[in-house]
């Protein structure tokens, strides 16, 4: 797979997250759904709307005991809700906007394109000098949690961590995994110090001692 793609697929479940999939003080899980999942909703962005090419899910216990949930909750009360007045003088709140989009522009409202999500990473990663890219983001947090799952002694709890992995994933494919399973183990490699033992100056590694 080309790279162009694998950033088009880290944008689209980004860019396609709605209000009410966010976490709340109601439920503490974040709604990842695949486009056929959405009823009919229209997204103005088409025909280049991003479409959730994973499969759909809810994950949730990293947003337990965060400050998430009031975030979105301060976000939509500030930004995206407006007071309106009736005939009758009663005031009530309204959308400001005609879709349930996340992300949007500041300029006119609308959901942020993906051409605009790729010029935001290239902001980002000039102005902070890290070399950041949105799959390589998703790929780290995997690459990370693979990792503490992979140090689990006990087998049972190792699989079912690893099944748990794969469901916040969202693969349709345990082979998916794989990819983490790789770099576990090149990284172990990259990690292990190459020390000078001795006076004959002769190269030991750390990691096969």
């Amino acid at each position: 797979m080309a790279d162009a793609d694998r950033i088009r697929i880290a944008h689209r479940q980004i860019l396609a997250l709605r209000l009410e999939d966010l976490p709340s003080r109601t439920q503490d899980w974040l709604k990842i759904l695949r486009i056929e999942h959405r009823g009919d909703l229209v997204d103005p962005r088409e025909p280049r709307a991003p479409q959730v090419k994973t499969l759909g899910r809810d994950p949730g216990c990293y947003f337990r005991n965060s400050r998430f949930p009031q975030l979105f909750s301060r976000y939509q009360s500030s930004h995206r809700w407006v007071w309106a007045s009736r005939k009758s003088g009663a005031r009530y709140q309204k959308t400001r906007f005609a879709h349930p989009y996340l992300l949007i522009n500041a300029t006119d409202g609308m959901p942020l394109s993906m051409q605009c999500a790729q010029r935001r990473a290239a902001f980002i990663r000039a102005e902070t000098g890290v070399d950041f890219h949105w799959h390589a983001a998703r790929h780290s947090f995997f690459n990370r949690a693979y990792v503490l799952m992979d140090a689990i002694e006990d087998p049972l709890k190792r699989e079912d961590k690893r099944q748990g992995l794969g469901y916040w994933g969202g693969w349709s494919s345990e082979d998916s995994l794989d990819i983490y399973t790789a770099t576990a183990r090149r990284n172990k490699a990259r990690g292990a110090a190459l020390v000078l033992d001795g006076t004959d100056g002769k190269a030991t590694w750390s990691a096969l001692d």
